[in-house]
Formats: structure tokens, C-alpha cells, sequence
């Protein structure tokens, strides 16, 4: 039975929406306007933006079997990693060393019982699970923070039952540049932001956009996601562009205003994280004043 079929919206966490193709769906964390800021300004930011980065496919079934087929669209890095947690517990991770090329696609070394299909390139089919019994099982399946995947089937054996997860209560909006979008992780539950989520036991939309800096207009005033906190990480970049301190300063400012008055702040808890050392954190350079 493929779980396609039906209304699949509430089977990921951490999205802003499910868009429905031909040939499967995809998956949204970015709002229309903020893909369109992407697009005109950025072609990188813009592959960065569509990457499924802290999107979680969460279900409850008692199938002993669960095949996806999906493509690889395009992606911020040529590796992909995607990780399975069954009842709590972390049982598999797959690891796609060049998605353009699905011939190269190996399972980890832990893995005894998976069952990869080699199809067409950029497409490929990964046995998620397989159990000997059926059991009602919670299922998490943690999505590539770093390629934007279209799903064509997710499907399960014939006659099990099959139901979404509630995401958890709290929301958490976690906003920054590659560090919080996970980019150089191995695998996603090994993001900080992924991590930190599981912690609060929150359901977390992760808006990180690599290479990005404090851009006022990459925040939309009408986005509808009810976040209770957010984290705000970005400063690596900034710091090397070509914009001056007080026009750094400025970008900041505007940057956090417009998110407080999105979020008051009697309904909303915000964190700036600063940026974290690196070893060019000492290179001198002379800022453009063009």
C-alpha cells in the first residue's frame, strides 16, 4: 500500500507544506515569498532554501515492512544521509556518498537487512525496515538536510494500519546560515538543531539557508508557524562579505526587529547564538566602505 495515496500533510514534521506532482510530492520549509527572496537573490541560497533540512517523516504502523522510492533533485552537497528511529531508538542510517550517481549508494556497515534497489539516476528505492513480526511500531525517519527530495512512494505491506504522529506540542523556528541548516553533518539527527529539538521535545521548522547572512527580507512578516522559541544563528558570513560594520550593524537590527514583531515578546522566547570559533576567526580584513 503506498501512503501517498492518501493525505500525507501530517505524516512530516517540521514543514510548511506538501506540494503534490505527477510524479510524487515534495516538501516545503520555506514560505512562497521567502523561495521567491531566495530565487532572485541567490542561486545558492535558493538550492540551499528547497533542501529538506529538519523535516521528519513520522508514522505508526504495525507493517513489518516500510520502501521508499524517491529522487534526489538537486542538493546543497553531493552526499545524503538519512536516518531511522524506531520506538525511540536510532535502528539504521543510510549514507548516499553522490547523489548523482545512484550506482554509488552504500548502507552502512551495521546494516544486515537492507534491501537497496538501484534504479534510473537521481532515483532510488531504500528498504526503511523489516521486521520478522508485525507490531505496532512509531516510526521516524529523518530527511537529508542537504537535498531536496521528491518522494514517489512510501509503502507499506498490504493490509497493515498506518496513522501520522502528533508533532509535539511546543514549536521551535530555528533561523540561521549552513551551521543551522546542518550542511557538513553526516547525517541529520546529528544536527545541533535536530538535536536540541529532540531536547525540548519540540517540533522544530528549520529555516537555515547556507552561505546566508542577516537578510531582512529573507523573513517573512506572515509566516504561519506559531513558534514559542527561536534561535537566530548567523554572523559567519557577514563577516565575510563586503559590507561594513555599520552596515552589518543595520542588516542586525533590522534583521531582529522584524522577527520581534512577528513574535512579541510575551509569546515568544528568542536566542542569538553567536558565531562559533573558527581557525580564520583571527585573519585581518580590510572592509569595503564602496
Amino acid at each position: 500500500m503506498n501512503v501517498l495515496d492518501g493525505d500525507v500533510q501530517e505524516y512530516f514534521h517540521g514543514t510548511l507544506g506538501v506540494i503534490r506532482e505527477d510524479y510524487g510530492i515534495k516538501l516545503r520549509r520555506m514560505t512562497d515569498r521567502q523561495r521567491s527572496h531566495y530565487e532572485k537573490a541567490s542561486d545558492a541560497w535558493h538550492t540551499r532554501a528547497l533542501c529538506n533540512a529538519g523535516v521528519i517523516l513520522a508514522l505508526r504502523t504495525n507493517s513489518v515492512t516500510l520502501d521508499v522510492m524517491a529522487c534526489a533533485l538537486q542538493g546543497a552537497r553531493k552526499t545524503m544521509g538519512i536516518d531511522v528511529e524506531v520506538d525511540g531508538k536510532i535502528i539504521r542510517s543510510f549514507y548516499i556518498p553522490d547523489i548523482s550517481n545512484t550506482n554509488t549508494i552504500v548502507v552502512s556497515k551495521d546494516d544486515d537487512f537492507a534491501d537497496v534497489l538501484h534504479t534510473n539516476k537521481n532515483k532510488f528505492a531504500l528498504r526503511i525496515f523489516e521486521f520478522s513480526e508485525p507490531k505496532e511500531r512509531t516510526v521516524r525517519v529523518y530527511l537529508p538536510q542537504s537535498v531536496e527530495l521528491q518522494f514517489v512512494s512510501l509503502t507499506i505491506q498490504d493490509g497493515a494500519t498506518v496513522e501520522p504522529v502528533d508533532p509535539p506540542k511546543h514549536k521551535l523556528l530555528c533561523l540561521g546560515d549552513s551551521i543551522t541548516q546542518g550542511m557538513d553533518a553526516t547525517h541529520p539527527i546529528a544536527t545541533y538543531t535536530t538535536q536540541f529539538a529532540k531536547l525540548m521535545n519540540a517540533n522544530m521548522l528549520n529555516q537555515g539557508v547556507g552561505g546566508h547572512v542577516f537578510d531582512p527580507d529573507s523573513f517573512d512578516p506572515d509566516l504561519p508557524f506559531e513558534a514559542e522559541g527561536i534561535t537566530i544563528a548567523y554572523g559567519t558570513n557577514d563577516w565575510n562579505g563586503n559590507k561594513t560594520t555599520d552596515q552589518t550593524k543595520e542588516s542586525v537590527h533590522t534583521y531582529l526587529e522584524k522577527i520581534r514583531q512577528r513574535y512579541p515578546q510575551y509569546q515568544t522566547e528568542i536566542a542569538v547564538i553567536s558565531p562559533i570559533w573558527r581557525a580564520i576567526g583571527k585573519e585581518k580584513r580590510t572592509l569595503s566602505f564602496s
